[in-house]
């Protein structure tokens, strides 16, 4: 208790009925692992606060959410035999940041493996050329996987590699609304017909170097223009019978 507090053990001044309810209070943590851990940070939390990491590092957002608890968790229970609270507490923001990008309209995320491999989001700017927003926005829309793990007693914000790599080739092939008119052979007034109804979504990237000419997927505008000539047809042949 001493040392827990930081205070002198003569200094605690508890009769033994407050001691021992704190320390069965203490105790009842470590049932129904890791549930009632869980419900504690739930207890702990500073209000209703959506984690926004910072370039990838969590430890501003979470100091400002838990406060003293997490100063201990990160700073004072270093020793391997602690590493499980660490791997709860990991656990724990993963499904809270989950469960708030799930909530969000247009969110759709490829189901994570034991083999995926994850870099820092400082790799992922590096390699995609993008601002920070940008990358974020493509977390909260699934297009790129992310994974909260404790490497060398840090909490990090990871990102999936294989997300990052495929979303760099829609990057690299996407073309400008003139060019996509003329590769796919239509008039570029469908390209712009399909933008201002809202079905074709435009791929800003904002990037670092001042590039913001608006780009699109290819294969996303083949796809609408397979649908639309259906429908034609469709409508054509229900007309003409």
């Amino acid at each position: 208790m001493s040392w827990a507090t930081g205070r002198p053990s003569k200094s605690i001044k508890l009769p033994n009925g407050d001691l021992h309810t704190h320390i069965t209070a203490a105790y009842q943590v470590f049932e129904k692992w890791p549930h009632n851990f869980h419900l504690l940070l739930d207890e702990k939390s500073q209000g209703d606060v959506r984690f926004n990491p910072r370039d990838g590092k969590l430890d501003t957002a979470l100091k400002e959410e838990f406060g003293a608890l997490f100063k201990r968790l990160y700073g004072d229970l270093r020793e391997p035999k602690f590493d499980f609270l660490c791997e709860a507490f990991a656990q724990y923001v993963n499904n809270r940041l989950r469960v708030q990008y799930e909530g969000l309209d247009g969110f759709s995320s490829i189901p994570a493996s034991a083999d995926d491999k994850y870099i820092s989001v400082t790799e992922a700017r590096r390699v995609l050329k993008i601002s920070h927003y940008a990358l974020l926005e493509l977390v909260k829309t699934g297009e790129i996987g992310f994974a909260i793990r404790n490497e060398n007693k840090t909490i990090h914000y990871l990102l999936r590699l294989a997300d990052v790599e495929t979303v760099g080739i829609k990057y690299e092939q996407a073309l400008g609304s003139r060019e996509l008119a003329k590769q796919l052979g239509v008039d570029h007034t469908v390209i712009s017909r399909l933008i201002r109804e809202g079905h074709l979504q435009r791929k800003s990237r904002r990037t670092v170097d001042g590039y913001h000419a608006p780009k699109f997927d290819v294969d996303t505008v083949r796809r609408l223009l397979h649908a639309y000539n259906m429908t034609s047809r469709t409508n054509q042949t229900s007309n003409h019978r």
